[in-house]
């Protein structure tokens, strides 16, 4: 799937919207502004190598922004423990998706082995969807906003992050 969306400009901004399929190689060696995951990677059972794949795709001084289902607890990424049926009746048969929880910690040492300039976040709690097989009676929704550092950039990273009390409780250095 590729398709560029064309957006009207409006005021200083003059966008270009490309919709892609990170598996396919026509963005092969390009970089964006800005690269979206909302609500994607967290149903794909390659996980880890979409999210590194994304990353890659984010010019230095851009922004990778994703959501996430996160856990205090540990996390999971299995499909045979945690998955949702795909269908609009609401029904648990048919088609089934990954439905990937992650702790707080693991996915924060995923984002800082990027080594972004800033990794911002808002979270909040939630029960996960009724069609969803899952160990978790209760996930916190989250967006990201990763920034990715010039090269000639060697400040620490700054965090901002907005999440619920039990999540930031349970972090670890160097957050």
């Amino acid at each position: 799937m590729f398709k560029i969306i064309p957006v009207k400009k409006q005021g200083k901004y003059n966008l270009n919207v490309q919709l892609q399929d990170l598996g396919n190689n026509i963005l092969h060696e390009r970089q964006y502004d800005v690269v979206f995951s909302l609500s994607c990677m967290d149903w794909n059972v390659q996980f880890d190598d979409m999210l590194t794949s994304a990353w890659e795709f984010v010019r230095p001084g851009g922004r990778f922004v994703a959501t996430f289902r996160l856990t205090s607890d540990e996390g999971c990424k299995d499909m045979r423990r945690s998955y949702q049926y795909i269908n609009f009746d609401g029904i648990m048969e048919g088609e089934t998706a990954n439905y990937v929880v992650l702790n707080v910690n693991e996915i924060l040492h995923q984002l800082l082995a990027f080594n972004p300039l800033e990794i911002s976040a808002y979270g909040y709690w939630g029960a996960p969807s009724d069609t969803a097989v899952t160990p978790y009676e209760k996930i916190c929704f989250s967006a990201f906003s990763i920034i990715k550092r010039e090269p000639s950039e060697n400040s620490p990273v700054n965090f901002k992050l907005d999440l619920p009390k039990e999540i930031c409780e349970i972090l670890k250095e160097p957050f």
